[in-house]
């Protein structure tokens, strides 16, 4: 099997330093480096605005900058890329700092071999690519939710809502973000325990699953309600999804006549 590419800005002053660092990597046998080395905060940023990089190893002791400010200005040019601190000094504090600006690992030159390098390297590579991916997922997911004709939400055993979102509320509903935080009872504007909707959601808080037709407003909806369970298998609360049906009702309507 053909190594992986793995292209890397490497920002570091010391000619030596830079130079035992790119040794480590090219004595690597699963995965090839492409190491381009600057010296410089400045050089750094132009290279970040160049794109096409999959990471950055970042020495904290640039002679022209102090402690993390090249941290957190090479983070916030580039969120999307993971960065390994390298550092001279084994700094307990200094690296938990670094970490909590946004590096992905602290490295202490001298103390590392090519396999701790590039076993760092490549597991920040993967856990970025594979949040990149989970992000643009949820993105899809939110768009799609956005735009169908249904509305989706969770409860929890209160049956206040934890989520909501959908496209199809009615005209004289409530944003969806005002629903997040209320109840059934609030959005229903009822204490009536009786009332369909809370009957359904009741049902599915006892483990069973609900089904029934909600006129609201001038629309028309097919709501199913079913338990929402937790890693445990235990309930937590509804989830509940309702079809906006009113074309359909629309036509039987005009049959009817």
């Amino acid at each position: 099997m053909d190594s992986q590419w793995f292209k890397v800005l490497l920002v570091e002053d010391n000619p030596l330093d830079a130079h035992v660092f790119r040794g480590l990597l090219g004595l690597s046998r699963s995965a090839r480096f492409d190491v381009k080395t600057v010296t410089c905060q400045t050089s750094a940023l132009a290279c970040l605005r160049a794109g096409d990089l999959d990471a950055v190893v970042l020495d904290v002791g640039l002679a022209e900058c102090s402690g993390l400010d090249t941290l957190k200005a090479v983070h916030a040019a580039a969120t999307h890329l993971p960065i390994i601190i390298l550092s001279a000094i084994e700094d307990e504090g200094l690296a938990i700092r670094a970490l909590q600006e946004g590096a992905e690992d602290y490295l202490v030159k001298g103390e590392v071999d090519t396999n701790v390098v590039e076993r760092s390297l490549r597991y920040a590579i993967e856990r970025r690519r594979a949040a990149d991916r989970e992000c643009r997922n949820q993105a899809t997911l939110r768009l799609l939710l956005d735009q169908l004709p249904a509305l989706l939400w969770t409860t929890d055993r209160n049956l206040r809502f934890t989520s909501f979102c959908g496209s199809a509320l009615p005209a004289d509903a409530a944003p969806q973000s005002q629903v997040i935080g209320r109840t059934l009872f609030d959005v229903f504007a009822t204490e009536d325990e009786n009332l369909l909707a809370i009957r359904m959601h009741r049902r599915a808080l006892d483990g069973g699953s609900a089904s029934y037709d909600l006129p609201w407003d001038d629309r028309a909806y097919h709501v199913q309600v079913e338990p929402l369970l937790d890693s445990q298998g235990c309930i937590i609360g509804c989830v509940g999804v309702a079809m906006d049906i009113t074309p359909r009702v629309q036509a039987e309507d005009e049959v009817r006549r």
